[in-house]
């Protein structure tokens, strides 16, 4: 059996924590098993699962620069004597440290691009620094689409693009699942919004409540969902109460319904300020969901006709304009459409297994 370490911060809800655990659902057990490297103590979403499913997870110190001595020393200590064949590294920030050692141990390694940009702050300057040699350290460099591999690997470099899989058959629209929920939630006959992601900057959730504060002076008999957690919920909740709009945006934290969520939505509005393939708006679209997108997100992106792209620049009445004109009658269609493109799970559960095998015989 080949055993791969997965390597992330931790195994909470997240995109591409969502991703390798539909691939680890759908994977070969018999063949391949993942375990998991994460670098907080705390108990993550996704961790008695992985045990179910035969998995490990190990833990290490969170990198904060000054312990550069002992992060690299824990991972020495541990691969030294390590049963991997392979360390998949989904963690870029720290990556080119890791991917390092475990060369020198002569464990493979394969590096995977998640996201665009390095995002802002003292801390973007670390990452820059840190993931400006990465793919030197790579046997194999993945990404989730062109645009995130070109980021972080250089234009002229060479990379797999895999599919960020889903689970397409659970978020196939059912009307009787739509109507079930929205009647769970108190929705009632309204226009419904919704969002899912981590509550931060990079997501923009504050743009969001703004747009639909907006699309309230349209149509009062509206509502939005919010699927997530984060450091900035807290914030988001008091804006929310401050503009008046307490009765009329949920909060739903994190959720294991949210194919569920989806099919009681109207339209899916994603302000990203920077994203690489986002998995949510794979999941939207396979749920035939009208998307209002963020032209800031990757137009690799765009899957099915039923996304629009807008620029953060143009005023909110334009991103109410696209909601209100957001339409779909046809939702169960859709999510032919994303299997067809090749973002159904079993696919690239199966390719992806191809690649660890290259990797063991390479």
């Amino acid at each position: 059996m080949v055993r791969i370490l997965q390597v992330f911060y931790s195994m909470n809800m997240g995109g591409a924590e969502n991703f390798i655990m539909n691939v680890y659902r759908k994977i070969d057990r018999s063949r391949i098993q993942f375990d998991f490297a994460v670098h907080d103590s705390r108990s993550g979403f996704f961790d008695d699962e992985i045990r179910a499913l035969g998995g490990e997870i190990f833990c290490f110190p969170r990198f904060k620069g000054l312990n550069f001595i002992a992060y690299k020393k824990a991972w020495k200590s541990f691969l030294k004597n390590s049963r991997h064949y392979a360390v998949h590294a989904h963690m870029q920030s720290t990556a080119s440290i890791y991917l390092k050692i475990a060369r020198k141990h002569n464990i493979k390694t394969i590096c995977h691009s998640h996201t665009t940009s390095y995002g802002k702050g003292v801390k973007s300057i670390g990452k820059r620094l840190l993931q400006k040699n990465i793919g030197k350290f790579a046997d194999i460099k993945l990404a989730c689409g062109h645009a995130a591999g070109e980021w972080l690997y250089g234009k002229q470099s060479d990379f797999t693009v895999v599919k960020n899989g889903i689970d397409s058959q659970r978020f196939l629209f059912c009307g009787a699942v739509r109507e079930k929920k929205r009647e769970e939630l108190g929705l009632g006959g309204k226009l419904v919004i919704g969002h899912a992601g981590r509550f931060d900057r990079a997501k923009n959730q504050s743009f969001l409540i703004d747009v639909f504060a907006d699309y309230q002076k349209l149509n009062r008999e509206s509502a939005l969902l919010l699927i997530g957690d984060g450091e900035s919920r807290k914030s988001l909740e008091e804006r929310v109460r401050r503009m008046g709009l307490a009765d009329y945006v949920k909060f739903l934290g994190i959720r294991k319904d949210v194919n569920e969520l989806f099919m009681a939505m109207d339209c899916f509005v994603f302000p990203s300020v920077f994203e690489g393939l986002p998995l949510t708006l794979v999941e939207a679209q396979a749920s035939g969901l009208p998307c209002v997108v963020s032209d800031a997100v990757s137009a690799e992106s765009k899957i099915t006709e039923s996304v629009v792209f807008e620029s953060l620049k143009s005023p909110l009445s334009v991103w109410s304009g696209r909601i209100e004109k957001s339409r779909d009658d046809t939702r169960a269609a859709k999510n032919q459409q994303v299997k067809e493109h090749g973002f159904d799970v079993q696919s690239v559960a199966d390719g992806l297994s191809e690649l660890y095998a290259a990797v063991r015989h390479g």
